[in-house]
Parts: structure tokens; sequence; C-alpha cells
């Protein structure tokens, strides 16, 4: 009981800290920016109005991995006569079939939820001659889930710590701020410093 009494307090004394920081930095789970109604893609870049800048990136969450018959004509595998010849020979028939390249699928969160494999193993033997084994070309086909994101920050630092005599001012054309004398409206002579960017 004592161990989530602090864990409160540290929560709520962070919480209070947090309150008075300019976060220069945020995240969102989309790609749209709401001023422009613009939604972006995975890999784009652009600056907002407010002078951040933005990028889009994806996130893939593996679903299932499911071996799929290709709508191919499937190829006969004659089996060498291992009474004649060694077992050398039968690896070196089977290196002849390459398997399939791997392609991925990407479902909605709702069709992960169902997503079932389909069987591989119907019509693979031609029942009439039991000699021939007719392989099914297969494919490895990974379904995953795919989420965007953005991540954008500030081009710009807030000054902190201006001298009275001085006052900061904004740029939003330039998306910077200008510390400057109040009376002469000079470059403030006095130190101070920026946070951000």
């Amino acid at each position: 009981m004592g161990n989530i009494r602090n864990v409160a307090a540290c929560l709520c004394f962070l919480s209070a800290l947090l309150v008075g920081v300019k976060s220069s930095c945020y995240s969102a789970f989309d790609c749209f920016d709401r001023d422009t109604n613009t939604t972006y893609e995975s890999g784009d870049s652009w600056q907002t109005g407010n002078c951040f800048h933005c990028s889009c990136w994806s996130h893939k969450v593996h679903v299932k991995t499911c071996f799929e018959q290709e709508e191919t004509e499937q190829v006969p595998y004659q089996f060498p006569n291992v009474r004649k010849s060694s077992d050398d020979a039968v690896y070196a028939h089977l290196e002849v079939y390459e398997p399939l390249a791997p392609k991925e699928v990407i479902v909605s969160e709702e069709e992960a939820e169902v997503l079932e494999c389909p069987p591989i193993l119907e019509d693979v033997f031609d029942r009439e001659d039991v000699v021939d084994l007719r392989l099914p070309n297969l494919r490895q086909v990974n379904y995953v889930m795919e989420f965007k994101g953005m991540g954008c920050c500030a081009l710009y630092g807030y000054p902190v710590n201006v001298h009275p005599k001085c006052q900061s001012i904004w740029k939003k054309e330039e998306c910077r701020y200008d510390v400057v004398d109040r009376e002469t409206q000079e470059r403030c002579s006095y130190s101070f410093g920026m946070i951000g960017k």
C-alpha cells in the first residue's frame, strides 16, 4: 500500500512539473494535417503553418503467416528409382523446384480477427497415377496490419531568462523568435537562453 502511495505522489509531482514546460515536439496516430486537411503517406515530410516540421511513418505488426497454393499449373514430379540410384539423386531432383518468393498482404484489424490459413493439401495427389506426385506451387504469405503515425517538432526555440529590458518577438514568416531591446528594437545585449528545436 505504501508503494502505491509513493508512485501516486511521484506522478502528481511530475504532472505539476510538466505543466510549465512548453513541448517542442508532439506525435499523433495518423498522418493528417488538420490545418490543410491533407493526409500524408509513410515517408512524407512537410512543414505546417505553425512552423512545425512533420514526418509520416508506418509500423507493421505481424498477424499470421500462411502457405497458400498459387493458381498456376502444378508441376509433376517423377520420383527417381531409388533402387538404382543413390539418395543424392533424390535431393538433386528436388532442388530443381525453386520456392516462390514470399509476399506481404496488409489486412485491417477486423480482417485480422477472423483470418484463417486456407488448406493446402487438396488435390495434391493424382489418384490415377500413383507414380506422379503433383506438388502444389506454394507461396509464403505474411499477413500484417499497418499503422501510420507522425512526429512533429518545432523549427524554432523558445527564449528563456530574457532580461526585463528586452522582449521576444515572434517572426512567423521566418519561424523564429527575435529577442530585442524594448526601447531601441536592436538585438538584446543581455544574455538569454533558448529551449526547444
